[in-house]
């Protein structure tokens, strides 16, 4: 992999790129400013595979970084993982807010960016599989559409938006402590007829129709929730606070009626177009030594145990 280590202290720099040429990588270029980084991506004309990038540097500070990476269509998608002091963790809403997939603390730990660099190979070989890098949607709509499939979750996000990537989504709630796990529930959603608009439309059009339902949910939630993420076969999951007011019915109604006009806009039928229905809340339990994706997947498959269906 093509990496690019972002930090304004040389030193650092040095002894990252040693930890990571130990893991066996040796295509590695450095930048100790965020303009130099953004100058540095600009003129590769190779894509690099995955950025790492300190949040606190004078000047441009990593997020600020982080954001303006994104912006550059073919790095829409690339792995970027942050580097914090343990005292900087109140940054780490706003990193993944800007589009980053996860962090590694300082001091470094071998182990701990190994785990990292195996996070983003996955990410890199599931693309591969799906096909469906968001920068190449546009020229590739035929290799595509036989490429993605319905379990796919790795189709869309706009994590300035609240949208993450699955991914990410699972690795932020890998790195809450205990207390804001404590503070946190989660819930999943179904767009009860997904399996039907994946078998009709374009996959591309499937794309842009989840991606919509994605921006309605966060629009609807939006003072409530703290991040959505879209999981494959029609599912969302919610973020929120675990003492947050969510009046499931109100909410399910009030969506329905906003995806109803919204795709009534886009044109579709209005007995074709999507409709979604809310799954149980789960709270997580730190101290019951269970992974945070345990729960994630529970409220999951708890929502299509319901097999949750619309009258006509």
């Amino acid at each position: 992999m093509k990496l690019l280590i972002v930090d304004d202290d040389p030193l650092f720099l040095e002894f990252l790129c040693g930890i990571v040429q130990k893991l066996g990588h040796s295509n590695i270029e450095t930048a100790e400013s965020g303009e130099a980084a953004l100058e540095k991506i600009a003129a590769s004309p190779e894509t690099f595979d995955c950025i790492l990038l300190d949040i606190q540097m004078p000047g441009m500070d990593g997020i600020e970084l982080c954001r303006r990476v994104r912006s550059v269509p073919r790095y829409a998608s690339v792995p970027i993982v942050m580097i914090t002091a343990l005292a900087e963790k109140s940054y780490v809403d706003s990193a993944f807010e800007a589009g980053a997939n996860d962090y590694v603390n300082k001091p470094i730990d071998m182990i701990e960016v190994k785990a990292r660099l195996g996070m983003v190979q996955r990410i890199h070989y599931e693309r591969a599989q799906s096909g469906v890098l968001m920068q190449q949607l546009s020229d590739t709509e035929k290799e595509l559409g036989r490429n993605i499939e319905f379990a796919s979750s790795d189709i869309f996000s706009d994590p300035e938006l609240g949208l993450l990537p699955y991914t990410s989504f699972e690795n932020y709630l890998l790195r809450l402590g205990n207390l804001r796990l404590l503070s946190s529930s989660v819930c999943a959603l179904a767009v009860t007829n997904a399996d039907i608009l994946f078998a009709s439309l374009p996959r591309v059009d499937f794309v842009d129709a989840m991606s919509e339902v994605g921006k309605q949910v966060n629009d609807t939630l939006s003072h409530t929730s703290r991040f959505v993420s879209y999981a494959g076969r029609g599912t969302f999951c919610v973020l929120l606070p675990r003492l947050a007011v969510f009046e499931k019915d109100a909410i399910e109604a009030q969506l329905n009626d906003e995806l109803h006009a919204a795709f009534a806009r886009m044109g579709f039928d209005a007995a074709f177009g999507p409709r979604v229905a809310f799954g149980p809340t789960h709270g997580f339990n730190p101290f019951a030594f269970k992974n945070p994706t345990e729960t994630l997947e529970t409220a999951i498959a708890e929502l299509h145990a319901e097999k949750v269906t619309f009258a006509a």
